[in-house]
């Protein structure tokens, strides 16, 4: 997406981007409709002790605690309609993490900034990378500035991997499963963070009695998203101000994986060489260690104009030309016809998360190899490259 904040009516969003972010909506709103009657039945119990002795009062209330019980059921139900089972890639957690803070610091007020601190180790989870980049930097940029008045404007990011056991995960509400998980924190630098189960959920901040308000929708989105990738959000309050947790389940680390995305089909390895020409430096690290690892050497450009030098200083090394269709200088378009003027043969896999296929027809047309749209998993990548070279 190009916005920092999420809209459905944006022309240039793809049907699958729609579909997941209307199911990441739909998720957080059932959370949200959870947590209202969880609410509504803490006051009816209240309000009971208040109007005892009032018999209508009672036959009043006796009503709304039965609608709030039936109605509390409907999310769960609602939720089990859509299903849990999503493919997922396993994400290194450092470059989902530099894009985010990258990205962050070119939306934020000059007056604030955000910093990264150094992970300890290696830290992976899994997920849809794109999806997972946009939502954070959505939080991320929310957070800022809801907090933009109470204190040090230096904000700190860090990360680190801890074990949840199955009594801490019940205290949660069982939102985030027994096991590995990653607790990402930004907020003012105030030392180690607490255990998550001593954290304030999502919702108590949201509904609390000291002034909390139910969220718009572009926050229950980014909930739902944090929650379809078996994830949670906790606060914790710091001084006048909050710290946001981002809790995520760990998997494996990468030099325990057979190559980044978890890729178990070996009918997608090769040895052929992939030119990846795209100006996106937050996902140069991810898209070049899966290909590396599935056994391609990777080649990379930043723009159109050093694509075309590069391919025109190595006849017949490069084997395949991944090529995204926004960048600066020379853009996608302009630099598929420069490409086929020097090989006529040359073999192209469009991308890009600004423009349709119908957009990029003529390109097609003209020969181009295929398009993939952006956020695109790993596996697919893999997939239409190898049908691509073995064609």
């Amino acid at each position: 997406m190009r916005r920092p904040e999420f809209g459905f009516e944006d022309p240039l969003l793809g049907e699958e981007e729609r579909l997941l972010s209307l199911l990441a909506l739909n998720r957080g709103l059932f959370s949200a409709w959870a947590a209202v009657c969880r609410r509504l039945d803490g006051y009816a119990g209240l309000v009971e002790q208040e109007v005892e002795g009032n018999p209508a009062a009672l036959a009043y209330l006796s009503r709304l605690e039965g609608l709030v019980d039936r109605a509390a059921g409907w999310p769960v139900e609602a939720a089990g309609l859509f299903g849990s089972e999503r493919e997922f890639e396993s994400i290194s957690l450092r470059p989902l993490l530099e894009g985010a803070v990258e990205r962050c610091a070119k939306l934020l007020a000059p007056e604030r900034t955000l910093r990264l601190l150094p992970l300890a180790c290696e830290l992976v989870v899994p997920g849809v990378f794109f999806e997972l980049q946009q939502v954070l930097v959505r939080l991320f940029l929310r957070h800022a500035r809801e907090q933009a008045g109470t204190g040090d404007a230096d904000l700190v990011l860090g990360a680190r991997e801890l074990m949840l056991d199955e009594a801490a995960s019940v205290r949660m509400g069982g939102t985030v499963a027994p096991g590995q998980i990653v607790q990402i924190s930004l907020g003012r630098d105030g030392g180690a963070p607490p255990p998550p189960d001593q954290l304030e959920s999502f919702w108590d901040v949201a509904l609390g009695a000291a002034g909390g308000t139910m969220p718009d929708l572009r926050a229950v989105q980014a909930y739902g998203t944090i929650l379809q990738h078996g994830g949670d959000l906790r606060f914790q309050g710091v001084g006048d101000g909050l710290q946001l947790h981002i809790l995520l389940p760990a998997t494996v680390r990468r030099q325990e994986m057979q190559v980044v995305s978890n890729i178990q089909e070996q009918d997608l390895y090769g040895t052929e060489t992939i030119l990846l020409v795209d100006d996106e430096d937050m996902i140069w690290d991810v898209i070049i260690d899966m290909l590396q690892e599935l056994g391609y050497s990777v080649v990379l450009a930043g723009n159109g104009r050093e694509a075309i030098d590069i391919y025109r200083e190595n006849p017949g090394g490069i084997d395949l030309v991944l090529l995204d269709m926004v960048m600066p200088e020379m853009d996608g378009h302009q630099a598929f016809f420069k490409l086929r003027e020097i090989n006529p043969a040359v073999r192209v896999l469009l991308s890009s998360g600004y423009v349709s296929e119908d957009d990029v027809r003529d390109v097609l047309e003209a020969g181009a190899a295929g398009f993939l749209r952006k956020p695109y998993r790993m596996v697919e990548l893999a997939r239409k490259a190898r049908a691509i070279l073995d064609a």
